[in-house]
């Protein structure tokens, strides 16, 4: 098993601050810009998508992490193929997130992202339920 150095921890912080830094000044930038510069849906779209972006970093993350995710409750491989289910599901989902915010008819957009990214989480906590259940009854 392996586990997070604390130079890795401490350097995801600086990410974190720079990414919050750019999401902030996105939304600014989005904000004051005058109406001939951007059309209001264009900056409702941008301002729709932009939740998404975290996610999508966050979710990618997910397999390269190397801190206790399991507590060495099984064997390094299974750990390492559920990290890579759960960063693919939160990934995809997460990009259903953009898209449907960047691109579905205004109407539909918001509950189409929502119900995408929210989907990919029901997915990742069944299966972790499912896991656990079965470790139980083992």
């Amino acid at each position: 098993m392996t586990t997070a150095h604390p130079t890795n921890t401490r350097a995801e912080i600086p990410r974190a601050l720079l990414l919050a830094a750019l999401l902030l000044g996105a939304v600014l930038a989005v904000k004051h810009l005058p109406p001939d510069y951007l059309s209001p849906d264009v900056a409702r779209r941008i301002l729709a998508v932009l939740p998404g972006v975290p996610a999508l970093y966050y979710a990618n993350a997910v397999p390269k992490y190397l801190g206790p995710f399991l507590g060495g409750r099984c064997d390094p491989a299974a750990e390492q193929a559920l990290r890579r289910f759960v960063g693919w599901t939160l990934t995809l989902g997460s990009l259903g997130y953009v898209a449907a915010s960047a691109f579905a008819p205004w109407s539909v957009a918001n509950d189409l992202a929502a119900g995408l990214l929210g989907a990919a989480v029901l997915v990742v906590f069944t299966r972790l339920a499912l896991l656990f259940a079965g470790r139980r009854h083992a």
